[in-house]
């Protein structure tokens, strides 16, 4: 889960930690966040839907609704993360004339504004 660490090859003592985080943690921040709330475009189903999206290869066609359910186990790494953050900044703030990077920045200011630490 969370926070939780997975060793890159067997036992080997060179292996890298990485953190990851589950599906049910993703919606939990999501939630925290304010970026699924009613009557927004974003959902707990677009999150599954788009966790199990970047999880999947660049050249697959797979159908990912089959999987979207049965993904509870999965972890997701930082790359993917990031990935999914970008995935979200184009459904919150859809202007095909904003470019991408100015999107993001206005999408995590916004979270980080929200966000009170």
């Amino acid at each position: 889960g969370g926070g939780s660490s997975s060793s890159s090859g067997s036992n080997s003592s060179s292996a890298m930690n990485v953190s990851t985080v589950n599906v049910k943690e993703l919606i939990k921040m999501c939630r925290d966040l304010k970026i699924i709330r009613p009557r927004r475009l974003i959902s707990d189903t677009l999150v599954r839907t788009l966790f199990a999206r970047v999880q999947m290869p660049s050249d697959s066609s797979e159908d990912v609704s089959k999987d979207v359910s049965e993904n509870d186990d999965a972890e997701m790494v930082y790359e993917e993360f990031k990935e999914l953050m970008g995935a979200l900044t184009i459904y919150s703030i859809p202007d095909p004339l904003e470019p991408l990077h100015k999107r993001l920045l206005i999408f995590l200011n916004e979270l980080f504004d929200a966000f009170q630490f």
